[in-house]
């Protein structure tokens, strides 16, 4: 949709207003347009409006139900207020859908190691560092529980 292409390049120049004016006119022609949905979310979250983000979303996740990479972006926005274990959940959830999301991995290893279950943190990025071995941030967080 044009409207949707005009909302990427403003945010793409920042002009964040102008980027959500379009996604949300992209919105009005189709609401279900699941890319509309994400990233007008992904503006939301860049603008730290954590919850219209989520609210957002949650909308595309109904039209499109199999979303690891918005499940893992819902959960950062949790993360940032604090809310591990609901991220977690929803992390834990985009791991079943995509086994081998690394950035899922590592990310639930940042919650068990916030919430000192570190054998957990240690397993899930040893798994991570299996998919990438070339990482050297897993590389660094593997190590640092050695």
């Amino acid at each position: 949709q044009v409207y949707h292409k005009l909302g990427n390049l403003y945010k793409i120049w920042g002009k964040y207003d102008l980027a959500e004016k379009y996604y949300l006119k992209s919105l009005e022609i189709d609401p279900n347009f699941y890319l509309a949905l994400d990233d007008l979310a992904n503006l939301y979250k860049h603008l730290n409006k954590y919850d219209l983000a989520i609210s957002v979303f949650s909308r595309s996740l109904e039209i499109s139900p199999y979303q690891p990479n918005v499940l893992y972006e819902m959960a950062e926005i949790l993360l940032v207020k604090n809310e591990f274990f609901q991220a977690e959940a929803l992390l834990e959830k985009a791991l079943e859908m995509d086994p081998k999301h690394h950035r899922v991995m590592v990310k639930l290893g940042d919650i068990f190691l916030a919430t000192y279950r570190y054998e957990l943190a240690k397993q899930m990025y040893q798994r991570a560092l299996e998919l990438d071995p070339e990482n050297e941030e897993y590389k660094r967080r593997f190590e640092s529980l050695k």
